[in-house]
């Protein structure tokens, strides 16, 4: 099981990075393998339901603020809510839309308009494995920008320099990690 690997940090004492799940993936040693970190480095932070709650962003704060970490990572994981909606979504453009439960329709209407902007800017010749990962890609875009609109305190530290941003895309299972900075 190869991956590639964008992101990685220098070896430093305590707290590095800040990791907000954008749909669970598993345990933060597994988060921790994936970016080549020690466990100890990095601050997870799943996000259920796809939410920027004030849960999330509490603890966002606390570990760039009090934990001194340096770096917040917002990646973006395949989950059957993100399934669900990426299904949702193509179904929805071509006029084929199935009933939802309320719940659902809730996490769908947060991942959506990401996976739309995926579906409507990607040439239709292109694999549906290249807009999956460029789907979540927009949705851990989407979280960042979520994050920095909702947290004055996140928002100035990035605007000074002090904490860098960026997004991750987790195409398939444990693997393939693309960076893109916000």
């Amino acid at each position: 099981q190869g991956h590639t690997q964008s992101a990685s940090l220098p070896a430093v004492e305590g707290v590095a990075a800040v990791v907000i799940l954008i749909n669970d993936l598993e345990a933060p040693a597994t988060i921790a393998q994936m970016l080549d970190q020690p466990e100890e480095a990095i601050f997870v932070i799943p996000c259920k339901d796809a939410a920027m709650s004030e849960f999330v962003q509490g603890n966002a704060e606390y570990g760039l603020v009090k934990l001194g970490a340096r770096v917040l990572w917002v990646i973006g994981c395949p989950s059957a809510d993100f399934d669900l909606a990426f299904q949702q979504t193509k179904d929805a453009l071509q006029m084929k839309e199935e009933p939802l439960w309320p719940d659902q329709r809730r996490v769908i209407g947060r991942l959506q308009p990401a996976i739309r902007r995926a579906v409507l800017r990607l040439p239709a010749s292109m694999s549906e494995e290249k807009v999956r990962e460029f789907a979540l890609h927009e949705c851990s875009r989407d979280a960042a920008h979520s994050i920095r609109k909702q947290s004055p305190v996140i928002d100035e530290l990035a605007r000074r320099g002090l904490v860098h941003i960026e997004c991750l895309a987790c195409a398939g299972a444990k693997s393939n990690f693309k960076l893109e900075r916000v």
